[in-house]
């Protein structure tokens, strides 16, 4: 329970925290004009510091703002996933305080048998382990990055969602999880413009050259 109630603090906590420089944010004159995903794209910037390795704490911070954000431009279900995946992660992250990068973590949970192996010699990763959930984040973003491609690319918002779906989850979900995701995408912006004003963090309303450009400038990036 204490640590479902610190999860649940550090959430609210971080979605304070986003709220407030979104509104500083709105306040900045159009030069110096950043974006909802401009934050983001820093705090996984952060993640990746290191060249050799991933900082698995800058990079599950990163993926709590990325969860916020999802909920922001209308993808409850793709954020769910990601918290409770996040939560994979965290399980057996929290019992090593002692590591610190990606790799040295799932070295440690390697070791201690969670995985199993064939007879060829073919891992199959825990269901609820660490490696499973960082496996299911990775999808996760991919997913992401290639809708925004298409975005940016002028693709219809119908077609950039379903066709990322298709390439980057489909393959892995079972035939009920199929059909739920499906009708969870169907919620999200049906038009480019809706898109890029969620994403840029202001209203479509205000959908203005600067705003945009400056929303797609901080996707490519």
């Amino acid at each position: 329970k204490n640590t479902q109630l610190n999860e649940g603090i550090a959430f609210l906590f971080e979605t304070q925290l986003l709220e407030r420089e979104q509104e500083r944010q709105h306040n900045q004159p159009e030069a110096e004009l950043t974006t909802r995903f401009g934050k983001l794209s820093k705090c996984f910037e952060d993640a990746f510091r290191d060249t050799d390795d991933i900082d698995l704490s800058w990079l599950l911070h990163a993926c709590r703002l990325f969860a916020i954000d999802m909920v922001a431009v209308g993808e409850a279900r793709s954020a769910q996933d990601m918290k409770q995946n996040i939560v994979k992660v965290e399980r057996f992250f929290n019992t090593r305080p002692d590591l610190s990068s990606m790799s040295q973590v799932l070295e440690a949970e390697k070791a201690t048998g969670v995985h199993k192996y064939d007879s060829d010699q073919q891992v199959h990763l825990g269901e609820n382990t660490c490696a499973m959930g960082l496996l299911w984040i990775r999808r996760s973003i991919h997913f992401q990055c290639t809708m925004f491609r298409y975005l940016l690319d002028g693709r219809e918002a119908s077609f950039a969602v379903k066709s990322s779906y298709e390439v980057c989850l489909k393959p892995y979900h079972s035939w009920a999880l199929k059909k739920a995701y499906l009708i969870a995408l169907s919620a999200a912006p049906g038009t480019n413009e809706s898109w890029m004003a969620r994403l840029g963090g202001y209203d479509e309303s205000e959908h203005e050259k600067a705003k945009d450009e400056a929303t797609r400038r901080d996707l490519r990036n």
